[in-house]
């Protein structure tokens, strides 16, 4: 009887683990992995060592009188490799009761580029503020984008940076980093930027 009511649980556990992304409990967060490749706008090299940042948000189950206020639930990053491509393991945890997951954001960035979010960056930027579908499909997969009413060609997970040479256009292309988050969470964005503020002769951030 033991061993039954054991297999039982182990059922429903596997059930409610196995819950796909759309339908997930308020228990387990879960995220896919993501990919892509990262350009030279103008020479369509690959960009190694860019930094490519995921910011996993989550929502809260009641909103108070201010409204939804959601967060960051956690943050991954990885440097881009001789191809100019990146992979982002996919991510799970058990997490607050009281919040269900919400969307995952993007930070791109190489001193001398522009960055993402920002620099009205396309395609990816026809994705809006919460770019995760662009990057789960296989690197060069051609589509189509619907964006007011308009269709636009796309390849998933190319992402293509212009270049930036003045020392206005590099800090203004310095992307903010997550709130509450720092160097000990994201060491490469934080490096990256540090590298470009001492060229400049600006101060180091931790923050």
């Amino acid at each position: 009887m033991k061993k039954f009511a054991l297999m039982i649980l182990f059922s429903f556990v596997v059930v409610f683990l196995c819950t796909s992304n759309c339908m997930a409990f308020w228990l387990i967060y879960y995220k896919s992995g993501y990919k892509g490749r990262i350009l030279d706008a103008e020479t369509k090299e690959p960009i190694k060592d860019a930094v490519v940042v995921a910011v996993y948000h989550y929502e809260p189950i009641i909103c108070g009188p201010a409204g939804c206020n959601g967060g960051v639930q956690s943050v991954k990053e990885t440097l881009t490799d001789e191809k100019g491509e990146f992979y982002l393991y996919p991510y799970f945890t058990i997490f607050n009761p009281f919040t269900v997951m919400g969307d995952t954001s993007f930070i791109i960035y190489k001193p001398g580029y522009g960055s993402h979010p920002g620099s009205s960056i396309k395609p990816i930027d026809y994705f809006g503020n919460y770019p995760e579908e662009f990057f789960t499909e296989d690197i060069g997969e051609k589509g189509e984008k619907r964006v007011k009413r308009s269709a636009h060609p796309i390849t998933y997970g190319i992402v293509e940076l212009p270049r930036r040479s003045t020392r206005e256009e590099r800090l203004r292309a310095q992307p903010s980093t997550p709130t509450d988050i720092g160097a000990d969470e994201l060491p490469f964005l934080f490096k990256a930027i540090n590298e470009e503020n001492k060229r400049f002769g600006r101060g180091e951030v931790k923050y």
